[in-house]
């Protein structure tokens, strides 16, 4: 039997799991928003971690100016959690 017979394996795993990892990261990064703005606004946070938070979505604010459907969700989105 020859290396020719055996059936094709994707070239590798982790190239795969990178690519969806990429995907996912930026979806999931916005989603955690939510539950933190939820922790937050009911007082289980101190307030050095709700400044550290607030500087951690920054960006999705940032770019929620730029992108109106992104600050349409991100409105909504507060609002559902907050």
């Amino acid at each position: 039997m020859s290396d020719n017979d055996q059936p094709k394996q994707p070239r590798s795993l982790v190239s795969v799991w990178l690519i969806v990892g990429a995907l996912l990261l930026p979806i999931l990064y916005t989603l955690s928003m939510g539950p933190m703005l939820w922790l937050a606004t009911h007082g289980y946070l101190p307030q050095a971690a709700r400044q550290f938070l607030s500087d951690f979505y920054a960006p999705l604010w940032i770019a929620g100016g730029y992108v109106p459907f992104l600050k349409q969700f991100l409105y909504w989105y507060a609002g559902f959690w907050g």
